[in-house]
């Protein structure tokens, strides 16, 4: 599913790097990137996203190189092939909750609305019991439905990779633990792949594989 080879990436300064010799990931395996804050977990999962560009080395995504991809072609890869779950949740106050499970459609004209799709937001809103809040807004809802929100959002392209960034770092443990369930429960269903960024090591049971980007990391981000 996911081929990483000899990947080097640095920021300007040079003061922090990654360097990874080989990373192999297998379609629908449950992964979380563990490390203190700064040591690039995030940085990681936006290289294989195509949100950051390597300096070296290849990426590669069902036997498809992303290096020397146009901005262009690794927009269109994310959008069809990638779901984003992120802290802050991201949702769209002036928009409702159906329409915020939408939004990558309203985004990006590669994307067709059809049948289906509103089918699948209305099987995903109950998934995670969120039928009755459909016509809500953000403001209204408590923060673990919010990310319920997101996570169906994420996962209304039917993504192959879904990519979660602290996605229970503000959610109290009772409700992370709710939350991660539902979105392994999910993920699972889908046979989709996750990689997930976390500082919560109670949840790491639940993952395949857990891997310490401290072994990749060269010098420090501030």
């Amino acid at each position: 599913m996911i081929a990483i080879r000899e990947l080097r990436f640095s920021y300007g300064d040079g003061a922090f790097g990654l360097e990874v010799p080989e990373l192999r990931i297998a379609r629908g395996e449950k992964v979380a990137f563990i490390g203190p804050s700064g040591s690039g977990k995030t940085t990681l999962v936006y290289l294989i996203a195509g949100v950051l560009t390597s300096k070296g080395g290849s990426i590669e995504v069902n036997g498809v190189d992303l290096s020397g991809w146009s901005d262009r072609q690794l927009r269109d890869f994310r959008i069809s092939r990638i779901g984003f779950v992120f802290q802050e949740f991201e949702l769209l106050d002036y928009l409702s909750v159906r329409d915020n499970m939408l939004l990558p459609y309203f985004l990006n004209a590669t994307l067709e609305l059809t049948p289906k799709v509103y089918a699948q937001v209305e099987e995903l809103a109950s998934s995670m019991h969120l039928s009755d809040k459909l016509r809500r807004y953000p403001k209204t809802l408590s923060q673990g439905e919010k990310q319920r929100v997101a996570i169906c959002r994420a996962l209304t392209t039917s993504p192959d990779i879904l990519i979660a960034d602290e996605p229970t770092g503000n959610l109290d443990s009772k409700t992370a633990d709710v939350i991660l369930s539902l979105l392994l429960g999910e993920v699972e269903r889908r046979q989709a792949t996750l990689l997930m960024v976390t500082h919560n090591h109670a949840l790491l049971d639940a993952f395949d594989r857990v891997i310490d980007i401290q072994a990749f990391a060269r010098g420090s981000q501030s």
